[in-house]
């Protein structure tokens, strides 16, 4: 019968923990990048709309945002790069939170390639 060393001490109980705490992540960690997305996606439309919305009436423009469905068409056109043009935002503020947007896109992008690579190459080996 083999015997398996139980953590003793704060320390050793904590890093036995992050380790598997690891290894459950290091499973799962796609589904995780994936939900991380789709929460981004749904909290920017959601901005998205009310920036430009609200930006617009009080600038007396028209918007080309009439309900929430644009918002998160326009996040995820922006997000998958394709950018239509069919929506655009139409204040600066709006302007400068999709600007910001694209740079946290460009990095959740990478962060999910990252993670695909990993699972299908292996870790890194630096």
């Amino acid at each position: 019968m083999e015997v398996v060393h139980q953590p003793n001490t704060l320390f050793e109980r904590v890093k036995f923990n992050a380790i598997r705490f690891n290894r459950y992540i290091g499973k799962h960690l796609i589904v995780a990048v994936l939900i991380v997305i789709v929460i981004f996606i749904l909290i920017n439309s959601f901005l998205m709309y009310h920036v430009d919305t609200i930006g617009a009436f009080n600038n007396k423009k028209g918007t080309k945002m009439d309900a929430f469905v644009d918002g998160i068409y326009f996040t995820s056109t922006t997000m998958s790069t394709v950018g239509y043009g069919d929506i655009t935002p139409q204040t600066k503020s709006a302007k400068i939170f999709t600007t910001c947007m694209q740079v946290v896109v460009l990095f959740l992008s990478m962060r999910l390639f990252d993670t695909a690579s990993q699972m299908r190459v292996g870790p890194k080996l630096m």
